[in-house]
Order: C-alpha cells, then structure tokens, then sequence
C-alpha cells in the first residue's frame, strides 16, 4: 500500500510499504491515518477505538470526526452551558471546529476575532453572530455591547499568540472561563493580576477523550449542519504534497483538505453535477440554496449565464434575446459573495442575476444604456435606477442585462414583434424563428431557456402576458399602481406597469415580492394598500377548493388546439375543488370591441409621457426632445431604425404626434374605467359571484389593460407537431410545439389570490416542462463547466 512518510523537514515522500495485519481485537480500516511512519491507506485499529458513522454521513464528513471530537471535547471540559455567550480566538479549522460545537449545544451567541479576512468569510459563513477584525475593531468593546458590559462567558483560544490571550483575558466576564485549544510555538506571558482580580478560570485541552460516542449521536441528531462547506479542497495521497502539504503552508488561510485513498478523479469529485441546478429550469430557490451551500458563488452564476447568452444569442440560432450584458455585474457578484459570507443574504434575491427589458433604467455609470431599442436613446444618461431596478439592487440582485424588446414597447408603428433597432429581430426558442410576442420579447425568450434566473417586463396591453404565453412562462400584470414605473420609459401612465416574468409562479411571487410598494416618484403607486402582502405566502397548491371561477368566452378566441387544452384545463381545477360559472360573459362585450378609446389614451399619454421622460435625462447625446425629434430621428437614420422590408413603419409615432389633451381625451379615459372596471371586470366578477376570471391567455390582455387590472399567466400547453409551419415573415405566426397559455384575471389589487390560483394549477399540471425548446435553442453550458475552472 501506499503512505505519505516524513523523513526530514521539507521531505515528505510517497512509498510502497507493507499493508498492516490486525492483531486479536483489532480491525482493518481502509482510510487515511497513521501507519508506518506517515500517513498510510490502511490501518490497524483496536476494536474499541472504531464507530460507526451514521448511514447517511458522507465517508469526507466523517473524516472530520476526528478534529471536531477535539472541539467537544473542549467545549464539554470548559464547562459550557447551553445560552451562554462565547468568543472564539481565532477561525482556523479547529476554531471553525469550535464554532460548529458551541451553536450545535446551543450557544445564545458567538463572536469570532480573526485578522484574515478569508477565515472571518468562513466563520460567517458558518454561523458565526458576529465576526471581528482585532486590527480595526475593539473586540472587547463589542463583546461587552452583546453582553450587558460583563463580557464573554466562555473564550476560547484557537489562535495560540499571546495577542490572542491577552484579548481573551480583557474580553472574558469576571468568574469566565478561558479554554485554550492552541499549540503555542513559544511561552505565553500571563497577566495573573488580571486573572486575580476578575477570577477568571484559564485551563487547556491536548486532544479528545473517548467523546466520540455522543458526538456521533449529535451528528446523526442533525445538530451540524454544512460540515461538507469545511472541506475547500479533495485530493489522492499522490498528491499529497503538492496540492495539501504545500498548499496549506501557502494558503492556510483558505486551505482545509481531505486526503482520499481513491486514485486520481477524486480532485474531478469535489462537486458532483447533482449539486448544480441544470440552469434551463433552475428556481431562485434552488440557486439560492446552492449559493447558500456554498456549492457555487454568484460570480459562478453570472459567468455561467454569461456563457449561455454567448451560445445562443448572437450565434447558433441568433435569438436576440440579449441587447448588452452588465459589464459591472462580476464585480457585484463578488461583493455580494462576500456580503453573503460575512452577513448573511439580504433576501431570497441576493446574489440572483435579473434580466431587465431595456426600458427600464440602470444607472449609466454602470456600464449598459436604457433606451428602449432605438438608437435616438443610445448614450442617453438617466438621473437614477428605475425604482423597480433599486429595488432589487437594495434586495442583492445582480442585474445581469438588458432585454430585446418590441420597440418603444410596441409603440412605434406596424412592426414584427421583438425588433428593434439596437437589438435587431428577436425569435422564440421554441419555433426556429418563431414569433416571441412582445413588447417583453427578450425577457420572455431569455428565460425561457435559462439565460437568467427571472427577468422584469412591462405591460400597457399585453405587452407581459403574451410574450410570457408564447414563451412558456409565468407572467404577472400588476394592477397599474402596485409596482412604480419611475424611471421606466413609457406609453401611458394609465396603463403602463413592470412585473416579473419567470418559470415557476414562485419565482414570478418572489420577484413581485421584492419590487412592489408605493413610490413618491409615481403618485399611482399611492393607491395600492397600505401594506403590500408577501407575494410568496399565496404559494397555496389547495387555493383552488371552495373558489368560484368564471369562464370568459367572449375573450377566449377560435385556436382549436388552444381551446381543447383550455377545456381540459377546467377539468382539473373543478377536480381541484373549484367551481367553474361557464359562460361567465361580460355584459359589455360588444362596446369594449367596438370602442376605440384605448387608442385615444394610449396616443395622447404617450406624446406627453415621453417627452416628459426625455425631459429628466441629464444628457441626450442624439439631442431629441418629444416626439417630433423622434419621428425626424428615425427618418434620418432609417438604415438603422426603418430597416426595409419588415421595419419600415411608425405609423403610430405620426399619429401620436397629432394629438391633443382635449375634451375627448378624458371622455375617453372615463369610458375605459367604465368599460374596463365598473361595467367590465368587476361587473362581471360582481354579477356571477366570482373570485376571478380565467381564460386562454391570447384574449386576457385587452379588458385588463384598460381597467389596469391585474393577470397572471401560466402555462397551458403547446401547438401539436401537425400544426403547418408558417412562413417566416420575418418571424413565424404558428408552428409545432408553439407554446400558449392560461390567465387568471381579476380586480384592483387581486395579485394575491390570482397568484394562489395560478399556483395551484401549476401545481396540479406541471405544463411547463411537457415540451423543451428546440435543441439548437438550448444552450449547452451548466455550472458545473464554469466553478472551479
């Protein structure tokens, strides 16, 4: 067998020795330990001295038995007692030992004095209450603050430097204890004064004493967690020397190894592909625990997208999701690394890479451009980020880009979805040049398939919920007023709203969570409740039972394939224990149709809106102001903005310019609030006694828009392989396995029932993951190419 053997110092050497032959009372144990001089690949061991590891502990778990027993087994001998306040000297191994023994017994807090700063990022990381710098922070001072100014219960002394016991001495309570676990490489210098006249009780330990029994029990108990984050390194004995021996006298701040017997793929094992989240389904809930595991970082993440956006964005299929990826995102990656480490996370989003539709502003100063798709904005610098991009900033997301849009939302002319100007023509990933909706397009594709872990949209008429159905994904529509629109680039501030654009309705929750709230900078927002609901609490699979739904068939549209999986749909929910009111009709169907006051609203806000937008820029390098320089910009850079042969048109921009806030306008506004809400949603709601009102997602998007009432969409199911491919002009109306979906609607500030109803449906069907995207579309990239490398 092999051993590493110490000959001399500096010569530490890899032989073939003799295997060891048990003796009466003995067993053989493969394993590395002490055997022939050095470290060997089997031993001898008495009989009494082995125990067996919980079944379900990894075997490099339960090789740190050994050094924690140490910690138990000074923690057990100082005399502590659970609730008690403890600071640890030092953060090495056997002080990170310590801390995991003193929160597994129940220590009420724990403070860890350590200089380096890679050893204090992993006593945070393991639970440590607070973590110190002795260098520029007064220890004993902060010690007192937690304490009541009597200082530290317990000390323990993992450092062995006389700083260390100094500190110690002047930080430990009168009548406290001070347990030194250290080997000193000099004599230590006591100041017994000190110790007389606070009592204190200093004493030390060598090693353990037969306390691996209890220990285990405590282990198996589930009293550690996250033992597996103390190994930074797996290596063969082979390599001993080089990457442990050399490693830990180079690195010791960061280094703590486990010598494997097994041959040389154990380095290849650090982390199996089980501890990666396969990127095209992953949930923010499963990154997060993954970052909170410590199995990759958020610059893993950002790196590893970065790497998906590059596979298929501009190469492979060309899908334009992506306009410009944050130049600034790895840098706030690391910071947020460390944060975590340090502190904690700051929300279910820290660390999470967003992707935000590029009407929604960033600061320019962080590298990318806010502009709606048109190069008129192109250099354009904004005052702030966008509340709902500081919102999430304030919640540890990471804003990873900008995304492809419909531009101006949609709101320029008779263009194809999903182009624009800077960001060229945007496809599905699910139809090889399939159309992907918009005006949300990029947010839509990019999630779709895992270039990001969620991405914001906004919505004056459809403009999240359709490109969310045609992309497989959950979409919410807030009502106009729950989410703040300062700093988005706007059609109409009686329509427009932002709302999260995901793969799951918990993730799509989690999101709204964060960004939703009032906003002096948008008094709509002043209309929401005074206390906005954690979005996340509606995660409810049993939402459905007891609930009355109606069926909103004058909306539903004639798609056969849609309207057979929209019946099935109903089916479920009844099964759910739901009660479904078929037809549920609006009594004002036939004047919402034929009435153009939408137009009208839309046409007039928009002149005024955005002129007022450009207004708040600090600088506008192509120097449009209002509408009009927009019209003359685009017809003087029609080689980028009015591409023949789809691309030409602003139609909408030139009628827009022509309008007026007049008498008309506001007749219009009222007739939308009386079409859209009194007479339309909630009279519809009112008079079948609903609680909300489902139908295919393709007809939800007008009655909604007008009232400015909420929608969540979700999945339903796909056009089947014998639908006839359409001709790409330039992008496809209808193919195979084309994605569509269901929408919950109803009133004013619903989002929380509609949520818990989109929930359990989901829950229920699980429609998202019944057809992938088309192969070439997948990007091929997973965590598991990016850490480590």
């Amino acid at each position: 067998m092999r051993a590493a053997r110490f000959y001399a110092p500096g010569d530490v050497r890899i032989d073939e020795i003799p295997e060891p032959t048990p003796k009466n009372g003995q067993v053989k144990i493969k394993g590395i330990a002490g055997w022939g001089g050095g470290l060997s690949e089997y031993i001898a061991a008495d009989q009494e001295l082995v125990f067996p590891l919980p079944a379900d502990l990894p075997l490099e778990v339960g090789a740190m038995i050994e050094p924690l027993a140490v910690a138990w087994h000074a923690v057990k001998r100082s005399g502590f007692t659970p609730g008690s306040k403890c600071l640890v000297m030092g953060s090495g191994p056997i002080g990170l030992m310590v801390l995991k023994v003193l929160k597994a017994r129940g220590a009420s807090w724990i403070g860890v004095s350590e200089p380096s700063i890679q050893r204090r990022q992993m006593a945070a990381e393991h639970a440590a209450d607070a973590v110190f710098d002795p260098r520029s922070v007064d220890v004993v001072a902060e010690t007192r603050k937690v304490t009541h100014d009597e200082g530290a219960d317990f000390v323990f002394d993992c450092a062995g430097i006389q700083a260390s016991l100094d500190l110690a001495i002047h930080a430990v309570r009168p009548r406290g204890t001070i347990m030194n676990i250290a080997l000193w490489g000099e004599k230590a210098h006591i100041d017994f004064m000190e110790v007389l006249m606070k009592e204190i009780f200093i004493t030390g330990i060598l090693g353990y004493d037969r306390c691996h029994e209890e220990l285990l029990e405590a282990v198996a108990a589930g009293k550690f967690q996250g033992l597996e984050k103390l190994i930074t390194r797996k290596i063969g004995l082979e390599d001993l020397v080089e990457k442990g021996i050399k490693a830990l006298i180079t690195e010791k701040d960061t280094q703590n190894h486990f010598v494997s017997p097994r041959m040389p793929d154990v380095d290849d094992q650090v982390s199996s592909s089980s501890t990666f989240p396969d990127l095209y389904e992953a949930s923010i809930a499963e990154l997060q625990d993954g970052l909170q595991k410590g199995h990759f970082s958020s610059v893993d993440l950002i790196k590893t997208y970065f790497a998906r956006i590059e596979e298929v964005n501009l190469q492979g299929p060309v899908l334009r999701a992506v306009i410009e990826t944050n130049p600034s995102a790895l840098e706030q990656a690391k910071a947020l690394d460390l944060e975590r480490k340090l502190f904690g996370p700051r929300s279910a989003l820290h660390g999470i890479p967003i992707l935000l539709k590029d009407n929604i502003a960033t600061l320019h100063s962080e590298g990318m451009n806010t502009t709606a798709g048109s190069f008129a904005l192109l250099g354009s610098v904004v005052p702030r980020d966008a509340t709902v991009a500081a919102k999430l900033r304030a919640a540890g997301a990471i804003i990873l880009g900008k995304a492809n849009l419909s531009e101006w939302a949609n709101f320029r002319g008779s263009v194809p979805s999903g182009f624009s100007g800077r960001g060229g023509q945007s496809s599905s990933a699910y139809v090889p040049l399939g159309d992907p909706s918009g005006s949300s397009s990029g947010s839509g594709i990019g999630t779709s398939i895992g270039l990001t872990a969620g991405a914001l949209g906004s919505e004056t008429d459809g403009s999240i919920v359709s490109p969310s159905s045609n992309n497989n994904l959950v979409g919410i529509k807030p009502t106009v007023g729950l989410t703040s629109r300062a700093g988005v680039v706007p059609i109409s501030e009686h329509q427009d709203t932002v709302g999260p654009m995901c793969r799951s309705v918990a993730d799509a929750a989690t999101i709204l969570s964060i960004i939703a709230g009032r906003d002096p900078l948008d008094n709509f927002t002043s209309a929401q409740p005074a206390v906005v609901p954690d979005y996340t609490k509606a995660l409810d699979p049993n939402a459905l039972k007891g609930v009355r739904l109606g069926v909103a068939r004058q909306f539903a549209g004639n798609n056969e394939n849609v309207l057979a999986a929209f019946n099935a749909s109903l089916d479920v929910m009844r099964g759910l224990g739901a009660t479904i009111v078929d037809p549920a009709d609006f009594p004002d169907f036939a004047e919402i149709r034929a009435s153009g006051n939408e137009t009208i609203v839309l046409d007039t806000d928009f002149k005024v809106d955005v002129t007022n937008y450009i207004a708040g820029l600090l600088d506008v390098p192509t120097g449009v102001k209002n509408l009009a320089d927009l019209i003359a910009f685009n017809t003087a850079h029609a080689d980028e903005e009015l591409v023949p042969p789809f691309w030409t048109d602003q139609s909408i921009f030139i009628k827009a310019e022509n309008t007026t806030v007049d008498q008309a306008y506001f007749d219009a506004l009222a007739a939308d609030k009386d079409l859209g809400q009194t007479r339309g949603i909630d009279g519809t709601l009112k008079e079948f006694d609903l609680d909300a009102l489902i139908l295919p997602t393709s007809g939800a998007a007008g009655p909604a828009a007008i009232a400015g009432y909420p929608i969540v969409t979700v999945p339903l199911g796909f056009q089947p392989a014998n639908v006839t491919l359409s001709a790409a002009q330039p992008t496809r109306a209808m193919g195979p396995n084309m994605p569509f979906g269901i929408s919950f609607m109803g009133t004013a500030f619903s989002e929380f029932k509609l949520i818990s109803f989109a929930f359990a449906y989901e829950q229920a069907t699980h429609n998202r993951l019944k057809q992938l995207a088309f192969p070439e579309a997948i990007p091929k990239t997973q965590l598991q190419d990016i850490v480590g490398k």
